[in-house]
């Protein structure tokens, strides 16, 4: 069912009896999903014709999770303006509108304005996802705030989160990128799955405070642990060795 379908269906039963029920109980179902394919394919355009038709209807917003659905489809293209309006609307948003708008305010670079989603999110009682804390822990590295970053470990662990393999990159990223390569040690330490990405992380932050050696080291154990260097690997080796002013031989060695 196309959108200018649900549009006619909706002007079509409007003026009939009832027929406010009539398209929440048929039209409204279409309409999510409608809006969850929309930042993939109309965009903005035709999102904000599905906003005034609904706004048009009594139909309840927070049914099937609408709004959030239409804070997702501003936000995505980039319409913070309207994104804010309808989530200042929402009496209770969800994880799905409340990451959203942590993950627009971070692309923006309103570093502030995502932390104060992430906050907000504790407040009400939502609990954070997997999407979530990467973009947190990208915003800390934005303002490099260890103690943020270190307040956003904190609540990955006490959500049980800490054994992700991508969630515990990330936290090696914030550490390293933020100055704290002993936490970031620690975080890698504990994994009990490591990555091809594990290992490049913490190589790049033993070069990023020119301890040449734990990074030569760590690539060596990689290798060992049978994990192949890939080019992100390679070019953080080149690169760091170029930053610590090496020379060529220990390149060469590898």
């Amino acid at each position: 069912m196309g959108l200018n379908h649900l549009c006619h269906l909706w002007s079509t039963f409007s003026s009939h009896e009832n027929g406010t029920f009539f398209v929440v109980q048929v039209v409204s179902r279409p309409f999510g999903f409608v809006l969850a394919k929309l930042p993939e394919s109309e965009g903005l355009r035709q999102g904000k014709q599905v906003h005034a038709v609904l706004l048009t209807s009594r139909v309840d917003m927070n049914l099937l999770s609408l709004s959030s659905k239409l804070v997702g489809t501003y936000a995505s293209c980039g319409d913070m303006g309207s994104a804010k309006l309808v989530f200042d609307k929402i009496p209770k948003p969800n994880v799905f509108a409340l990451n959203w708008m942590v993950l627009a305010s971070a692309f923006n670079g309103h570093y502030d304005e995502a932390i104060g989603y992430f906050y907000l999110m504790q407040e009400l009682g939502v609990i954070g996802n997997k999407f979530t804390f990467p973009v947190m822990l990208k915003v800390c590295v934005g303002l490099m705030d260890l103690n943020k970053g270190k307040e956003v470990h904190a609540v990955v662990n006490k959500l049980g989160f800490a054994k992700d393999v991508s969630l515990a990159n990330a936290l090696i990223d914030m550490y390293c990128k933020c100055g704290s390569v002993c936490h970031a040690q620690r975080v890698f330490d504990r994994m009990l799955d490591r990555d091809v990405a594990s290992w490049t992380s913490m190589i790049c932050g033993y070069f990023n405070v020119a301890k040449t050696d734990q990074a030569l080291l760590l690539f060596e154990r990689m290798k060992l642990d049978g994990l192949e260097p890939n080019y992100f690997t390679w070019n953080a080796m080149i690169a760091g060795f170029a930053r610590c002013g090496d020379t060529s031989e220990q390149c060469t060695s590898l």
